[in-house]
């Protein structure tokens, strides 16, 4: 018996029912390391995907994202946070809106606003340590999501077959072509 399932544009599902490719878990969030872009196009990647830049929320995770960016060779990352609107207010730029941020590691005599322009902030793999930065700088994004509801674009593969249904299972493309 074979199952065809149809595609569509964008939905919700669980992450306990949906293995997403290249996305790396702990805790409570799933992890997608991107190639390098300035703060805003970081930012605008990760929401293209259904996620946002990189929160950190404690030193667990702190030390988690260090670790995962070393074993890439990924020197340093955006964070999702910035003191744009106000300096020295440091707030993360969450999918629901604009919240303090929930944790710090800033490196000594960080954050400093050199020259009056670093409002942005990123993580050196080397040390797990942040510091300020201007914002057009290139470093490396990493998206983050909620493992426990994932919207899923229609470009990511995320159908699901039940196995007690169908020996086999296609996937009906927009293209409207069959996909193993």
């Amino acid at each position: 018996m074979s199952l065809i399932l149809r595609r569509t544009e964008a939905f919700e599902v669980s992450v306990s029912a949906v293995c997403l490719q290249n996305w790396t878990q702990f805790q409570s969030s799933r992890y997608r390391f991107m190639n390098t872009a300035n703060w805003a196009n970081g930012q605008k990647r990760c929401q293209e995907i259904g996620a946002m830049l990189l929160v950190i929320e404690s030193g667990a995770e702190n030390s988690f994202i260090a670790h995962e960016l070393r074993l890439r060779n990924m020197g340093r990352a955006w964070l999702g946070c910035t003191d744009v609107k106000i300096e020295g207010e440091w707030v993360c730029h969450l999918a629901d809106g604009i919240r303090a941020m929930p944790y710090d590691d800033w490196k000594s005599g960080q954050p400093n606003n050199y020259l009056h322009r670093q409002h942005c902030a990123d993580v050196i793999s080397d040390t797990g340590k942040w510091t300020d930065i201007e914002c057009y700088h290139e470093r490396y994004a990493v998206c983050e999501i909620n493992s426990t509801q994932v919207k899923v674009p229609a470009a990511e593969p995320a159908v699901v077959c039940p196995r007690a249904v169908a020996t086999s299972c296609y996937i009906l493309g927009a293209d409207g072509r069959l996909h193993p």
